[in-house]
């Protein structure tokens, strides 16, 4: 029983090509499913191949179901969350208009994010691979773009029919809430229903 799906595992591996085999690794890395991995990889075995890779690694690939971008956006209601969606999706907005292909952007995009969050945060608050997908596909299908916030000009991942007031930006949240906690630090000897000069 081994031999047979060693030989399978082999076969597999010698129908795929090495170079898609590679993003498949890659993809996997990240803790994509195997159905988005056969989304992006041009493969008719490439979800086969994503699941051989997660058994030889004795990784367990996600499940589930992927949830709807409106879903991702209010599941996660943390600042830190949506502004790191918000930064992922101006640079893959600025790497689609240079005329980069989907796939490479989505990947390019979702690495350099990995390297710079990666350290020393758990796996779980970082962006899932398959929600940045989910992302990334409601911004190619004109769902979702980025609205400009007038209070401070930064740039706001939302449906397309919301317009961006300072109370729906992400950065102005961030911005009064560095402020409160910087006020709030004030001088303890000071109580707080008096005025300071």
């Amino acid at each position: 029983m081994q031999a047979g799906s060693r030989l399978k595992r082999e076969t597999l591996v010698a129908v795929v090509p090495p170079e898609q085999i590679t993003s498949i690794r890659e993809l996997v890395s990240f803790r994509a499913r195997p159905a988005t991995i056969a989304q992006l990889v041009p493969h008719q075995y490439a979800e086969m191949a994503a699941r051989r890779i997660y058994e030889t690694s004795d990784l367990r690939p996600p499940g589930g179901t992927q949830p709807s971008c409106k879903q991702v956006v209010l599941m996660y209601r943390s600042l830190t969350y949506r502004s790191n969606l918000n930064a992922l999706y101006t640079q893959f907005s600025d790497l689609r208009c240079a005329g980069v292909a989907f796939e490479s952007a989505l990947v390019v995009v979702y690495r350099l994010y990995r390297r710079k969050a990666g350290f020393g945060i758990d796996e779980k608050q970082l962006i899932s691979f398959d929600h940045w997908y989910v992302v990334a596909l409601e911004i190619e299908t004109r769902e979702s773009r980025l609205h400009r916030c007038g209070a401070c000009g930064s740039r706001n991942l939302l449906t397309k029919h919301i317009s961006v007031t300072s109370i729906d930006c992400v950065f102005c949240d961030l911005l009064a809430t560095a402020n409160r906690k910087a006020t709030s630090k004030a001088d303890p000897m000071v109580p707080r229903h008096a005025k300071v000069a």
